[in-house]
């Protein structure tokens, strides 16, 4: 079976949205706000989820006695899809860590992984040590999103970067708006 990975195509799409709102909404900002105070909230229609780009939120995962916290950089959830990043550390070592959620919506599953890269907590840094959950039509996973649309709690089997098993984790998103 051939997987196809969208998360390059979404991120770009994020990135490029974030520069978009960051150049007109500085035009429009009062004097000595900063972009990263901005949150924007698209509004569709009662049925759908809304979806929130922010700068904050927090992210909490727990997993085999293990847990995790990060603060958000990217935030953006609506009812087809979930782009969730940003740098935290276990909260137990205090080591560094780097969050990195893509979700899209296939047919009537979510599909996509969470990844939290271990030893950095910086964006865009691949490295060897890291834990994934992966979530679609192959997986087991529940996920219940919030009813304002602004986070939403996964529940999903984790494995190490070796493949290895780590079991059952919860991943709690919440996205400032």
């Amino acid at each position: 079976m051939t997987t196809l990975s969208l998360r390059p195509g979404l991120a770009v799409v994020a990135i490029l949205s974030t520069f978009l709102v960051a150049g007109c909404s500085s035009e429009n900002a009062p004097a000595g706000s900063a972009v990263d105070d901005i949150a924007i909230t698209e509004q569709g229609s009662q049925d759908e989820t809304s979806s929130v780009l922010s700068s904050t939120g927090e992210v909490t995962v727990t997993m085999a006695g293990q847990s995790f916290t990060f603060a958000t950089t990217l935030c953006l959830i609506t009812s087809d899809d979930a782009l969730v990043g940003g740098p935290g550390a276990d909260d137990e070592s205090g080591d560094p860590a780097y969050l990195d959620i893509d979700f899209v919506k296939v047919g009537s599953f979510m599909t996509g992984e969470v990844r939290i890269n271990l030893g950095t907590d910086a964006p865009l840094t691949t490295t060897d040590e890291f834990y994934v959950a992966m979530v679609g039509s192959d997986h087991e996973y529940q996920m219940v999103i919030q009813d304002d649309g602004n986070g939403f709690e996964l529940q999903a089997d984790f494995r190490a970067g070796t493949g290895s098993p780590i079991g059952p984790g919860t991943v709690n998103v919440s996205c400032a708006v």
